[in-house]
């Protein structure tokens, strides 16, 4: 009986470690479970954040390009605006002798060059 009774005691003990380790093994596996789902949310967020800066570097060098452009625009249009003047100050300047050299000079100008003075034409025309 005595046997009986510590076979039995024994077979008790093991079982109770049994489900220690069982609850112990569930435990981490939780656990790990919870880090993975933590590393993933991480890197998704790591993704999302790096997309978003390379939008953001995207953005920025498109308002550039713009910004570069409307400059060069600009400057031609001073460009243009500065030669048809000149062209006019020459020809106010004129004398008899250069006079029809002068106003075709002022003619050719305003041909190629007025059409690209932008909102100055109006004022150029007059």
């Amino acid at each position: 009986e005595m046997r009986k009774h510590e076979e039995e005691v024994q077979r008790r003990r093991e079982l109770k470690r049994q489900r220690e380790q069982a609850e112990v093994k569930k435990k981490e596996d939780v656990e790990e479970h919870e880090r993975a789902e933590k590393r993933k949310a991480l890197e998704e967020q790591r993704r999302k954040d790096e997309e978003f800066k390379l939008a953001e570097v995207k953005r920025k060098e498109e308002e550039d390009a713009r910004n570069e452009e409307a400059r060069r625009k600009l400057a031609e249009q001073q460009q243009a605006t500065l030669a048809v003047l000149q062209a006019l100050q020459r020809l106010s300047g004129a004398t008899s002798d250069d006079f029809e050299a002068m106003k075709a000079e002022l003619e050719q100008m305003l041909e190629t060059e007025l059409p690209k003075t932008g909102p100055q034409q109006e004022v150029l025309k007059q």
